[in-house]
């Protein structure tokens, strides 16, 4: 089981103050405790990302810029049905395509081609299945 630290002993641990464990909870640097109240507790991952902080601190990182590594990323966008009509489709194998739309600019086919290149070198199939197949 990971180790649990109260709020006073991740401090020692890590040589952050409490009132600076408090400021980086509050400003999204660091997750809050896993359990709340005077029996709050954090864990050795808040250990580790406190001495993070410190590191890139260390290195000349703004907590601004410190904040947005730790940042989740944007969210995957999720797949959207293709139309039956006004697509370009590339197939990367037999259950992946890239589509973009018929009316996109001519750059943004060409990289919605070198995508289904680079899958179906990804997938082992190799780059020489260069086909299209427009989806009408």
């Amino acid at each position: 089981m990971d180790r649990t630290y109260t709020l006073l002993e991740l401090a020692e641990a890590t040589g952050a103050s409490a009132r600076t464990i408090r400021y980086y909870i509050a400003q999204g640097l660091l997750p809050g405790p896993v359990t709340q109240g005077c029996k709050a507790h954090y864990t050795g991952a808040h250990a580790d990302r406190l001495q993070e902080i410190r590191r890139l601190q260390g290195e000349g990182w703004s907590l601004a810029q410190i904040k947005a590594r730790f940042s989740p990323p944007d969210p995957i966008p999720q797949p959207v049905p293709v139309p039956e009509e006004g697509w370009v489709v590339f197939p990367v194998d037999d259950t992946l395509y890239v589509a973009v739309r018929a009316t996109a600019p001519s750059p943004r086919q060409r990289l919605a081609r070198a995508l289904a290149e680079v899958g179906r070198v990804a997938v082992g199939q190799g780059m020489d299945q260069t086909t299209e197949e427009p989806h009408a």
